[in-house]
């Protein structure tokens, strides 16, 4: 029963279509014998309501369990675990809720003083009761009673929430009591649809079916899709989610509906308007992410640098774009500048369009939000693109890095500093062309010491990288929960009293993500923990840290603990590899990048071998590697003495450290929840098989092909490759949206990319161009770079 003490709220328009199949959705998942009375304020949203009977009744209530190793018995447990005991929930503003029976302590006075999305939660027998101001705060409390009373948060797509007999959180969830409040004010993820994601085509208002709009099907059809991930972003905790937004190509065919400029569509503002509104209903704000003038991979860029009109007097150009964003439901902007992560334009005028890009967000969302601050610029960590009329304010003989010209615009513009992979702020980064990340942490910790911190800062590292890195391999990295952790800690001690520094607050943490499917969910649930607080205690070990983000996204303590064992190992050695001395890491990119297991797990096709062999490690975006075919012909002189002495040791002991990764995880008697990280376990074991033997195969080229030794390293290799081949397989059978596995033609994507963001890793594409190169070598195509380019560099790097 749902009792609403105030006026009920009207459904926005997107409930009035959708609440029937949206009840069809949950269904299955409600339990009406439960006996449950939940009260709620009138600020709690018809939807809300809906979401928190259906998580609370997933909630078995009528089985009761006898004692087991994991649970109490009957006569030990609190009576509002027991299966029988009915639940009463309140939730509301202190005025709203009657807390007669919680202890005053867990009540405070100055509920309006905290963080937006604060709650205190109570409990008295089998009433709890959740006191707050905001909805947020009202979905953060029912989620905690949920997992209080044993229900598990799985991934956005990973099915509904299980039905779960009501008893002890034994999965590792403490009860939590009195006040809750967030560390960070903004917290939420960026969900890089420049990449052929799960929801590319959904969040940019396209319903395309083989190159053709069709009626709007294929776009409806994915509306459980956004439901299901709006809600997971509330039981994570999250506030605020973008996405990018593209530039739409004309219909490439003729199809039902008349494309017209589908950039600026009223079909595509509708679709948005609706999109939006989901997440509001849930409490959630959302961003769009456009570039100024950055035309990378169809990026809806707001000034067409050719246009020289817009160029010259861009205040009408930007102001009518955020005002149509504004329109469409957007609650803020993220930005870029330059005209790609490489390239720029000139400095004076970017500064002078950032001001402006600033000035007309704050016109079009600052009323609507309340916020000082309505636009976030991305840092970028490239290098190699000095400024010519600015220079660095902490070493002022240094021409600025064009990177961080908003430190020069207007402090309405707020920034993102970015850091890219698995590398935290405190790693040996051989990728952009960096040695490490130090030039950022320095960025970010100059920009909150200003004495006024007028400036927001909202940090913005990746739980994945996608291109040639991680999913698309693919590979098990919990690694980067574990270097998004220490950043965190890095960058928020004084926050939480554990730094002797001082300087403005950080504002958020917006972490970069290019997916969901095959398990890399945990990745964002973990650090969703930790943008919460979790694990960022200066009293807590970074392992005991790590261990209990993890714990949270897995709902599982033992599991928590492999899952952050498994991360450190990885990080010694995919980050630091042959130097394990900290202390010594500060080799040159380059060859720090060949010592390292990361520049030999990850993918590598044309366009990283191009800057690779040309040696233009500002173009290189992953760690240099020793190369098949350098390692095979010698070239250059001297390729075969370095794997000999670095690269085959440090692939011996790579593989020997993943095989005990997959068997560590094996072990767990709760493996089978997780059977795709399982699965990725074991593909990263015989990633790291694989490189090894091809590499071992490689050198061993000069003996001739009736070796003994060579045909013992073919037969390994083509056992690898068949064990690989069937997990594969078995990968892409777990597909929420088939899509994203399968090779569709550049016509048939909104994006700039030819293939779903999980084809390279289903057909185990890279691994096979490895084979190909180190097996069948031909006199000049293994030469080539190009061999097997799957990617068209017109669209990639000019949209």
């Amino acid at each position: 029963a749902i009792r609403n003490e105030g006026d009920p709220q009207s459904w926005p328009p997107l409930f009035s279509l959708h609440v029937p199949a949206m009840l069809c959705i949950f269904a299955s998942l409600v339990s009406f014998s439960l006996s449950l009375s939940l009260s709620v304020d009138s600020f709690v949203s018809p939807s809300s309501q809906v979401f928190a009977t259906q998580l609370l009744s997933a909630v078995e209530t009528n089985t009761r369990h006898t004692s087991s190793s994991n649970r109490p018995t009957e006569t030990d447990r609190p009576s509002y675990l027991a299966g029988d005991a009915p639940l009463t929930i309140v939730v509301g503003s202190p005025s709203f809720v009657s807390c007669a029976d919680c202890e005053s302590s867990q009540q405070p006075n100055n509920f309006a003083q905290l963080p937006l999305g604060s709650f205190s939660l109570c409990r008295n027998e089998s009433t709890f009761v959740v006191t707050t101001l905001s909805e947020q705060g009202a979905l953060y409390g029912i989620g905690s009673i949920y997992r209080e009373l044993g229900g598990v948060v799985a991934g956005p797509w990973s099915g509904p929430p299980a039905r779960h007999a009501r008893g002890s959180p034994s999965h590792g969830w403490v009860a939590e009591r009195g006040v809750q409040s967030p560390l960070l004010a903004r917290r939420g993820f960026h969900y890089h649809t420049e990449h052929p994601l799960e929801l590319a085509h959904f969040l940019n208002g396209v319903s395309i079916v083989n190159g053709t709009e069709d009626d709007g099907s294929a776009w409806q059809a994915q509306w459980p899709l956004w439901q299901q991930l709006c809600q997971w972003l509330v039981l994570t905790r999250s506030n605020t989610f973008e996405w990018s937004l593209l530039r739409l190509p004309s219909c490439p065919r003729p199809g039902p509906r008349a494309c017209g400029d589908p950039s600026l569509s009223p079909l595509r503002l509708e679709r948005l308007r609706n999109i939006t509104a989901t997440a509001h209903s849930l409490g959630l704000q959302v961003g769009a992410d456009l570039p100024i003038a950055e035309v990378q991979q169809r990026g809806w860029f707001i000034l067409d640098v050719l246009n020289a009109t817009q160029t010259a007097n861009p205040t009408p150009t930007i102001r009518a774009r955020l005002a149509w964003l504004a329109d469409a439901g957007f609650d803020y902007l993220s930005t870029e500048s330059g005209t790609s992560e490489f390239t720029a334009t000139n400095d004076t005028q970017m500064v002078r369009w950032m001001n402006e890009t600033a000035a007309a967000a704050t016109a079009a969302f600052g009323a609507k939000t309340g916020e000082q601050t309505s636009a976030w610029i991305k840092v970028h960590c490239s290098q190699g693109q000095p400024c010519a009329d600015y220079t660095t304010p902490w070493q002022p003989d240094t021409p600025l890095n064009y990177n961080f010209l908003p430190l020069y615009a207007d402090t309405a513009m707020g920034v993102y500093p970015h850091t890219v992979e698995f590398y935290s702020l405190r790693d040996p980064a051989p990728t952009y062309g960096n040695t490490n990340f130090s030039s950022m942490a320095t960025f970010v910790n100059w920009t909150r010491s200003r004495p006024r911190c007028d400036r927001s800062v909202v940090y913005h590292g990746e739980s994945a990288y996608w291109v040639s890195v991680d999913s698309s391999v693919p590979l098990a990295l919990p690694l980067y929960v574990a270097a998004r952790l220490a950043d965190l800690r890095a960058l928020v001690s004084p926050q939480v009293g554990g730094g002797s520094s001082t300087g403005c607050p950080l504002d958020g943490s917006i972490t970069f993500t290019s997916g969901y499917q095959l398990d890399y969910w945990i990745h964002d649930a973990a650090i969703a923990a930790a943008q919460w607080g979790t694990g960022l205690s200066p009293h807590m070990s970074e392992a005991e840290a790590l261990a209990a983000v993890f714990t949270t996204a897995l709902s599982d303590a033992t599991a928590g603990k492999a899952a952050a064992a498994i991360a450190m190992d990885q990080q010694r050695w995919l980050v630091y590899g042959n130097d394990t001395d900290r202390l010594t890491a500060n080799n040159s990119a380059a060859l720090h990048g060949k010592a390292t297991g990361a520049a030999y797990l990850v993918g590598w096709g044309t366009w990283q071998n191009i800057p690779s062999e040309l040696n233009e490690l500002n173009a290189l975006t992953q760690p240099q590697h020793l190369s098949l075919i350098s390692t095979r012909l010698d070239v250059p002189l001297g390729s075969r003495a370095r794997y000999a002495s670095t690269v085959a040791p440090l692939l011996s002991g790579l593989a020997q450290a993943a095989d005990t990764w997959a068997s560590t995880w094996a072990a767990l008697p709760t493996a089978s929840n997780w059977p795709i990280f399982g699965s990725l376990l074991n593909l990263t074991a015989l990633r790291a098989q694989q490189v090894a033997t091809s590499y071992a195969y490689a050198y061993s080229w000069p003996k001739g092909p009736s070796d003994p030794g060579r045909l013992a390293e073919l037969t390994r290799l083509r056992s690898i490759m068949a064990n690989a081949t069937a997990i594969a397989r078995s990968l892409n059978d777990t597909l929420v949206v088939p899509w994203t596995g399968t090779w569709h033609g550049v016509d048939d994507s909104v994006t700039a990319y030819a293939y779903g963001y999980l084809w390279p890793a289903v057909s185990l594409y890279y691994w096979w161009r490895d084979v190909r190169l180190a097996v069948l070598p031909h006199p000049t195509a293994d030469l080539s770079p190009c061999l097997w380019n799957i990617e068209d560099p017109s669209l990639i790097l000019s949209g």
